[in-house]
């Protein structure tokens, strides 16, 4: 690529690799690297030229291009330093075939669509006035599909978004229990669940941020050996971006379908869940020996609306018996005092049965008694 003035050197080619796969730019004179896309790691080049490195097409400008390859159709994204101008994208070493460039959101830089495998042209330009004009600088470039993500538990990782569309994350539950899903998108995003067949489980929820870091958090009920995938919209007005994703995971006990299976609980909490898909409620007993008023206590994180979700339930026992008035809703995200007796108790074995009315609503209890 002798018709460049200057080209841009890797910084000695490190690359992050992830998983022992290399990153996704290329320079003219160097070893070409294969793109991996999706990876969240962007390769950083160093960009450096002054007012003599003028460009062949006008020399009214001078510059730097960075040659990107890319193997598969998708976004480049293109992250600017301090003192580097906006970039000029281009489909072809001729500088002929311009390509559209687009903000990125939550970043300082621009990102443009590769429409099929290629190289592609990324130019920094600026015009010689009568100063002087010194750039040095280093970018980090790298690329996003439209795809779908798989996610493991402490999964934890920047990806792309294109506005209007979602990004989705499929997870397959090695146990059952508790998944933890976060993004940093502001101050909400929107997530859809579905299972391995595209089928919804549950309909678009807003979930809100949701903890000191500013995160927003939810937390999923599910279940060994299934496969699901939720779809987060951004909301975003802008037309592209990136966002963190984070998730973890914490196992849970789910053989108490059934009465004669119930957990103890005590003055400890016991987590509880009420997967996506399945219909079956969880129970819990204690014994209460002594003539004194006490207080069942659950927290409530439940995916949904109520309208599209349906309801959770709790209902006490004595034995065999329904405590009269003892079936009460549980309220979303917030820890509800579900029932209480005062004066003279009346000693024996209770029972608590955790129930949801629609099986697409997942459910996640915090149970314990005082």
């Amino acid at each position: 690529m002798k018709r460049f003035i200057k080209s841009v050197s890797l910084l000695a080619l490190t690359m992050v690799a992830v998983a022992g796969m290399s990153v996704l730019v290329s320079a003219k004179d160097l070893p070409t690297v294969t793109p991996v896309p999706d990876t969240g790691v962007g390769l950083s080049v160093d960009v450096n030229y002054t007012e003599k490195d003028t460009l062949p097409q006008n020399k009214n400008y001078c510059g730097a291009v960075i040659p990107v390859k890319v193997d598969r159709k998708c976004t480049v994204v293109v992250k600017r330093g301090e003192g580097s101008s906006h970039p000029d994208f281009y489909a072809d070493e001729n500088f002929e075939t311009s390509l559209t460039s687009n903000n990125v959101n939550g970043a300082k830089g621009e990102c443009f669509e590769a429409p099929k495998a290629g190289t592609y042209y990324v130019v920094f330009n600026d015009y010689i006035a009568s100063s002087k004009i010194s750039v040095n600088t280093k970018v980090e470039i790298s690329s996003y599909t439209d795809g779908e993500t798989t996610m493991i538990n402490n999964f934890n990782r920047k990806v792309g978004f294109k506005q209007g569309t979602d990004k989705v994350f499929k997870y397959t539950a090695t146990q059952t229990g508790v998944l933890t899903i976060a993004t940093n998108i502001e101050n909400e995003d929107y997530r859809t669940i579905y299972d391995a067949a595209n089928k919804m489980l549950s309909a678009e929820a807003r979930v809100f941020v949701s903890n000191t870091n500013g995160a927003v958090v939810e937390n999923y009920a599910v279940k060994k050996g299934k496969t699901y995938k939720f779809a987060i919209y951004s909301g975003y007005s802008t037309s592209y971006g990136e966002f963190n994703v984070f998730s973890s995971f914490s196992k849970v006990n789910d053989t108490n379908k059934k009465k004669k299976k119930a957990v103890k609980i005590s003055k400890k909490n016991k987590a509880g869940v009420l997967p996506i898909g399945d219909s079956s409620a969880k129970w819990y007993k204690f014994k209460w020996k002594k003539k004194k008023t006490w207080h069942i206590n659950i927290a409530l994180s439940k995916t949904g609306r109520e309208s599209t979700n349906g309801t959770v339930y709790a209902t006490i026992y004595r034995g065999k018996k329904k405590v009269k008035n003892g079936k009460v809703a549980l309220i979303n995200n917030r820890i509800n005092k579900i029932y209480t007796l005062f004066g003279k108790v009346k000693k024996g074995t209770y029972y608590v049965k955790i129930s949801k009315t629609k099986k697409n609503t997942s459910a996640v209890v915090n149970i314990n008694v005082k």
